[in-house]
This record gives C-alpha cells, structure tokens and sequence, in this order.
C-alpha cells in the first residue's frame, strides 16, 4: 500500500509542479530547440526539476510514513522500509539532478556527463547496494551479476 500511495504522491506533486517550472525557466532564459522535432519551437528546460521535486516529496513521504507512530499504523508495511536506503536514494536522486541543472545551465562536455552519474552513484555504492536479483513489476526478478549492477544500474 505505501509503494501505491508514495507512487500517486510522486505523479501528483510531478504533474503539478511542471507547469510552474516551465513557466519559471521560459520566464528565466532556459529554453532550448527541441532536437527530437522538425520545427525549431523553443521549449523550457530543467524539466528535471518537477521530476525531482516529485520524487523528493515521494521518498519523505515514505521516511515519514516508517517514523512516525501515526502514519506507521496506517501503513503497516512502511515498518519494512529501509530509512538509510532511502534517504541514500534520495541523496542520488538530488545530485543526479544537480548534474542535470549544471547541464542545462553550463552546456557540460560528454565526458562529465558520462561520469558524474556514477560519482553520483556513490552513496548506493558506499551501502552495498548490489542484490543478486532485481524486481521489476509486472515482469518478475532477473539475476544479475552484482559487479553489472553497481558498476551499471545503479549510476544508470
């Protein structure tokens, strides 16, 4: 149940927050041509901001949802939820979009971008994160070799 609720926070707070964050960049200066469009229409970016916000409010939610009694009986199953996991989660979600802010903004060669994500990667690096399986809804677990999924997936 807290996955589902944790997942509508992260859509609902994504959906409304990217309006105003287009609204901000285009009023800011960021825009860019759409590279994926024969018209050469000007566009908002640091998208990646709405996305991050949506995520950030998701994973409190859930922190909050395994520490306080309150919200604790509401979802037995938070009481599973890994609290140093999560919260190393969150820190790769924030610098990953640090990295795409200083994109966005800077113009970052292909090298850093190719590197900075696995820097970025660090703190699952640092906890281990590197199950033998992986889950993926709907579709079951797949076995991995956990060297694959440190060195890859996770900075993925």
């Amino acid at each position: 149940m807290i996955y589902l609720v944790c997942s509508i926070i992260a859509f609902v707070v994504t959906f409304l927050i990217t309006p105003m964050v287009i609204k901000a960049a285009k009023r800011a200066g960021f825009v860019g041509i759409d590279l994926n469009k024969k018209s050469e229409k000007k566009v908002a970016e640091l998208g990646g901001i709405a996305i991050a916000a949506g995520i950030f409010s998701a994973i409190l939610f859930a922190i909050s949802a395994n520490s306080f009694t309150i919200l604790s009986g509401m979802f037995e199953d938070a009481r599973q939820l890994d609290t140093v996991l999560l919260l190393a989660v969150l820190c790769v979600v924030l610098l990953i979009e640090l990295v795409g802010f200083i994109d966005d903004t800077l113009e970052l060669r292909q090298l850093f971008k190719f590197v900075l994500p696995m820097v970025a990667a660090l703190p699952l690096m640092a906890l281990k994160v590197s199950w033998g399986t992986i889950s993926i809804p709907f579709i079951g677990e797949i076995l991995l070799p956990p060297s694959f999924y440190a060195l890859v997936l996770i900075p993925i």
